[in-house]
């Protein structure tokens, strides 16, 4: 009698974290909103004062604004952290779905990590290390804002924006929202952001959070995999595929191994699966029994579609003032999808600070280059054959 055969699901793991980090990804967009709001709005009062009573801003309003700021940091911090247990319970589920079929061929009980003391152990340490993370990267001494093309502590950032304000206010010289539109367009441009004292690096607050969290969540699933491994006997090792794959993961895109093979493999590469941007992810199977989930035609097919060339007409132009086409991958095209969806994020945060002050003049051209800009994204999109993710382009306004 032929052995029975368990083919592996086919399984969007990107796809699915991605899901699971969107609330918090608006909660940081909220807390970046909020701390910059207290800041435009002071701004806007000074500019609305006469000279005088500018001049005699207290060092109290100034206390109260910078209390507010910790609070709408410490309320961010309280939200990120109760997110975060609902993406670590979400994922540890997930794995216990993705596994049952190998427990009950093992004719064992399928695994839950809220019964197993091993799992539960695995869970539990992933869940505090994003956590303590989340809140050393929430910790104000920590953050920081831009403020001429220069990264500075919140309180020096918001006491250089009220000072100019006065100043301006006190002079009477040029337009006050065209002398503090600068500033305003500074400081949301780059939104807050943490300084890494051990490494000296400096990230967006999103995007370190998204980091941290992410790779809290891949190394949960390494391991919580590996020890489901052990229970039923999981000795093949299953690799992910994705389109648009980097050169240096193209030979293990989708493939499949034993666990020496594996190992053999694994020590080859710079980078391994779900590390410094890698969208791969591992599972486990029972060699002989179970099936990889993609065909060779399908990987083969996702080889030719990372590789092959692509072109785009670019927004930069040459000397004689035509746009430069450039051709690249469908990997980096990828890339630079990322970049203009960051950009157009960025108009976005810029105009919806300026509406605090008013100005519609700006606004009405950061609305125009938001515009403009989106219908790059859109055209660039679609000569590289790859379907614009709108919703990376929404940030919080402060209505939703």
């Amino acid at each position: 009698m032929a052995t029975k055969k368990i083919k592996t699901t086919p399984f969007d793991e990107q796809g699915f974290i991605d899901d699971l980090l969107y609330p918090l990804q608006d909660i940081v967009a909220e807390t970046n909103y909020n701390v910059l709001s207290v800041i435009s709005n002071r701004l806007n009062k000074v500019g609305n004062m006469s000279a005088s009573d500018a001049q005699r801003l207290s060092q109290i309003v100034r206390m109260q604004d910078l209390a507010e700021i910790k609070l709408e940091i410490a309320k961010g911090t309280k939200k990120t952290l109760a997110e975060v247990d609902n993406i670590i319970d979400s994922a540890a589920e997930k794995n216990d779905q993705l596994s049952e079929n190998l427990y009950i061929y093992r004719g064992m009980n399928p695994s839950n990590f809220k019964l197993d003391k091993r799992l539960g152990l695995i869970v539990n340490e992933a869940r505090k290390s994003i956590k303590n993370d989340i809140v050393k990267l929430s910790n104000t001494r920590v953050m920081r804002l831009t403020v001429n093309g220069r990264q500075v502590a919140l309180a020096d950032a918001y006491n250089y924006a009220v000072n100019r304000g006065i100043f301006e206010v006190s002079q009477g010289v040029t337009d006050y929202q065209t002398a503090i539109r600068t500033i305003v367009k500074d400081l949301s441009k780059n939104g807050l952001a943490v300084v890494n004292y051990e490494s000296g690096t400096i990230r967006r607050l999103d995007s370190a959070v998204r980091m941290n969290t992410l790779g809290g969540v891949s190394m949960l699933n390494q391991e919580y995999r590996r020890e489901q491994a052990k229970q039923y006997g999981g000795t093949h090792v299953y690799i992910s595929l994705h389109a648009n794959c980097a050169e240096d993961h193209l030979e293990i895109n989708g493939n499949d191994y034993t666990e020496n093979e594996w190992e053999r493999v694994s020590r080859t590469l710079e980078r391994q699966p779900g590390e410094l941007n890698c969208r791969h992810s591992i599972r486990y199977g029972i060699t002989g029994i179970s099936e990889n989930p993609y065909s060779k035609k399908e990987r083969d097919e996702a080889e030719r579609e990372s590789t092959r060339k692509v072109s785009y007409q670019s927004d930069k132009k040459d000397a004689d003032g035509n746009y430069i086409t450039k051709e690249t991958t469908r990997y980096k095209a990828s890339q630079v999808q990322r970049g203009i969806e960051t950009d157009i994020r960025r108009l976005k945060d810029q105009r919806n600070q300026l509406d605090k002050l008013k100005d519609k003049i700006e606004i009405s051209e950061l609305n125009k280059q938001i515009k403009a800009k989106t219908v790059y994204y859109k055209q660039v999109s679609e000569q590289v054959g790859l379907s614009p993710k709108l919703n990376r382009l929404t940030v919080y306004d402060g209505r939703k």
